[in-house]
């Protein structure tokens, strides 16, 4: 999907809709491009590849069950005429269609952690956890990370099917949904994935920090929007049922990674009530973080070559071993 497809499929959904086009901006376009129609009152997300495209269903699922449970989240758009049947098929893209939330200022960690404890509050049927047989002569404690799962698994509740967390098959099928790779980079990213999941997999024998539940999976600052009505939260693509600490390690990373400035990390620690950095699982979480960061683009990096140079520096400062290097977010280098 490049920038002339972006502006045909607005058209398109303008048209079916009966929303005005003028003046639409994109706020982002990464895996998803995200435009805002200003004289409509709405934000159109269109799906940038069918493997994103597979998860917009989901995401409806979860903005509805946000909102039956009162967590401050945007909105999915209703009006007359509009098909409650969200995602839209549109010129071969999966799009949904939001109340628009003008930001009135920066969000802060102490937003993110008030978000967070509301979604780690939503009660939900867990999935039944993996039997693994102890190992003789130790005792085995309770799995943070909820198994060793390679693919979705469907967890049921009144409102909503979720997915149990599974951030390294998903890895994968980007890896494999990629354009053109150097071999080398290709090679790299494989070896990566394969390590951090083994990594993943030991951190069962860890104590978990917090007990497993929903999580809202990519809850970064990015994902805030302070509207005039106070915080919420958007995007919704990694939400599923599994271990807290990773809802805490994105801000984590982000202090470590990104040019951020200031305390972040400490003051979301303190408002949310835990530091994901005391917990001896957050080196593995933070490679798989790092990982994720390259990879989430792949699908759309031939289609924007705007995010080349940011994930050029990105895939050789983890080849080197890099863990001081500074990264920009894709947004900046993007428009």
């Amino acid at each position: 999907m490049d920038p002339a497809e972006i502006t045909a499929t607005v058209s398109a959904a303008c048209r079916l809709l009966d929303l005005d086009p003028r003046g639409h901006t994109v706020l982002k376009f990464t895996n998803n491009a995200v435009l805002r129609l200003p004289h409509s009152g709405v934000v159109l997300r269109i799906a940038g590849s069918a493997a994103v495209g597979e998860r917009a269903r989901r995401v409806v699922h979860v903005a509805r069950l946000l909102e039956q449970h009162g967590v401050p989240a945007v909105r999915l758009f209703t009006a007359p005429g509009l098909p409650d049947d969200q995602p839209l098929m549109i010129r071969g893209h999966e799009v949904t269609v939001w109340h628009d939330v003008r930001p009135v200022r920066e969000p802060v960690p102490d937003d993110l952690a008030t978000l967070l404890r509301a979604v780690h509050a939503v009660p939900l049927r867990a999935p039944a956890a993996p039997v693994v047989p102890a190992r003789r002569g130790r005792s085995r404690k309770r799995p943070s990370v909820p198994g060793q799962n390679t693919g979705p698994m469907p967890v049921q509740s009144p409102s909503v099917t979720l997915v149990r967390w599974g951030p390294v098959a998903g890895i994968r099928r980007r890896i494999a949904s990629a354009g053109p790779l150097a071999l080398d980079d290709l090679t790299f990213l494989q070896a990566e994935t394969d390590a951090v999941a083994t990594e993943l997999a030991a951190l069962n024998d860890l104590e978990p920090l917090l007990p497993a539940g929903l999580i809202h999976g990519d809850s970064f600052l990015g994902n805030v929007i302070v509207g005039e009505n106070g915080p919420v939260l958007c995007d919704f693509d990694s939400t599923c049922w599994g271990p807290r600490e990773w809802d805490l390690t994105p801000i984590a990373v982000g202090a470590l990674r990104f040019d951020y400035g200031g305390d972040l990390a400490a003051r979301f620690a303190r408002a949310y009530g835990q530091d994901v950095q005391s917990w001896a699982g957050f080196p593995v979480l933070r490679r798989l973080r790092e990982l994720q960061l390259v990879t989430s683009v792949l699908p759309v990096l031939a289609a924007n070559p705007g995010l080349r140079p940011q994930w050029r520096f990105r895939v050789d400062s983890l080849r080197r071993g890099d863990a001081t290097a500074r990264w920009s977010t894709y947004g900046k280098v993007a428009a």
